[in-house]
C-alpha cells in the first residue's frame, strides 16, 4: 500500500569552452554527489535533486529525490511506525509498485548484504523493472521503519543504494518514540466500544457487531482508492463509489463482511486510510460511523477505549 512517487536525481555539469557547451557527466553518474540530509530521529546522506515531501513529522513521512534527466537513480524515503516486512508484505509491495510503474517486476537474488551503520535490523530486496533496477532496504530505528528505495539502471541503482544505505544513522527521539505508535484518529461511537489489538499498525475498536479501523496511508484521493487496495489486497471487493466512500466486501473465514472505506487528508499533511465493518443489514449504521471518523487535531490527547475482554470460553 505505497503510494506513487519514487526518485532520484543527480547532476549535468555544464562546461563551456571556447564558445561550446559540454555536457560532462561524472562517470556514467555511477557515484553522484550526496549530501547528508536530516529526518526527523535520523540521518543518511542523499544525491542532489529535486524534492518532493509529504507530511514530514516524527511519526510517518516521505522524501524522494527525483532522477534528472533518467542519468541516474532516483531515491525515495519513507518512515512509518511498524515492524520490518516479512515475505508476503514485500511480495505485496512489490505487486503494489508494478502497479504504479505499469511494468512487471522480476525479483532476483542478492548475492551480498547491503550494510548499514550500526547494529539495526535490516530487510533488502530488488528486482528488475524492464531494463532498470528497483533496490529497497528497510531498516528497524527505534519503533519505526526507514524504507529506503532506489530506482535506476541495473548497475547504478545498486552502488547508489549501497552508498545510501551505508551512510544510514539513527537516532531515535524517547519522548517522540512513546507516541510515534499511536494512529491520529477520532471515532465518534459513544458507549459500549472496545479496543481490538493489532500487529498491523492500524487502530481497530469493536462493539461486537460492527468494527472501525483506521490506518495510516500514502496520499491518495478518494477516487484513487480501488485502484491502490486491489493491487496489494485482492480480497477486497469494491462496489459503485458513493461520493468519498467506497462500499467493500471481503471473505473472512468463510464469512462474508461488508463495510466502507473512504481515506481522510489530516492537518499535519498525514492521512488516514478509514474502514466500517458489519453484517449485511448493518450497512446504513456502518456508513454514518464512517462519516463520523475523523482526524485527530494536533492540540487535543489520543483517544482512548477500553481493551476488548478475552472470550470466556463458554
Amino acid at each position: 500500500m505505497r503510494s506513487r512517487g519514487l526518485w532520484i536525481g543527480l547532476s549535468v555539469f555544464i562546461v563551456v569552452v571556447g564558445g561550446t557547451v559540454w555536457a560532462v557527466r561524472a562517470t556514467n553518474f555511477t557515484f553522484p554527489p550526496t549530501r547528508k540530509r536530516a529526518f526527523p530521529g535520523f540521518d543518511v546522506r542523499l544525491p542532489y535533486g529535486a524534492t518532493d515531501a509529504e507530511a514530514k513529522n516524527y511519526r510517518k513521512g516521505r522524501l524522494t529525490v527525483s532522477s534528472i534527466g533518467s542519468l541516474t537513480p532516483s531515491v525515495d524515503v519513507r518512515w512509518e511506525p511498524g515492524d520490518l516486512y516479512g515475505d508476503e508484505e514485500i511480495a505485496l509491495a512489490q505487486k503494489a509498485m508494478a502497479s504504479v510503474l505499469r511494468e512487471e517486476l522480476t525479483p532476483f537474488a542478492i548475492t551480498s548484504d547491503v550494510a548499514i551503520a550500526g547494529k539495526n535490523a535490516t530487510r533488502t530486496w530488488a528486482a528488475l523493472v524492464g531494463k532498470r533496477a528497483v533496490w529497497t532496504t528497510q531498516i528497524a530505528c527505534g519503533v519505526r521503519r526507514v524504507t529506503l528505495t532506489t530506482l535506476g539502471g541495473t548497475s547504478n541503482a545498486e552502488r547508489v543504494h549501497r552508498r545510501t544505505a551505508g551512510s544510514f544513522h539513527c537516532h531515535p527521539d524517547a519522548a517522540q518514540e512513546r507516541t510515534a505508535t499511536q494512529v491520529p484518529v477520532v471515532f465518534d461511537v459513544g458507549k459500549g466500544w472496545f479496543h481490538q489489538p493489532s500487529t498491523d499498525g492500524d487502530f481497530r475498536i469493536t462493539n461486537g457487531h460492527l468494527g472501525m479501523i483506521a490506518r495510516p496511508f500514502s496520499r491518495v484521493d478518494p477516487a484513487d482508492i480501488r485502484q491502490v487496495i486491489e493491487a496489494v489486497m485482492p480480497s477486497f471487493k469494491f462496489g459503485e463509489r458513493v461520493g468519498d466512500d467506497w462500499p467493500i466486501s471481503m471473505d473472512v473465514d468463510g464469512e462474508e463482511l461488508r463495510g466502507w472505506m473512504t481515506s481522510r487528508a489530516c492537518p499535519d499533511s498525514s492521512h488516514l486510510l478509514l474502514m466500517s465493518i458489519g453484517e449485511a443489514d448493518q450497512q446504513d449504521e456502518a456508513r454514518a460511523l464512517l462519516k463520523r471518523a475523523r482526524c485527530q487535531r494536533t492540540d487535543e490527547p489520543a483517544q482512548t477505549f477500553p481493551e476488548l475482554p478475552a472470550p470466556s470460553g463458554d
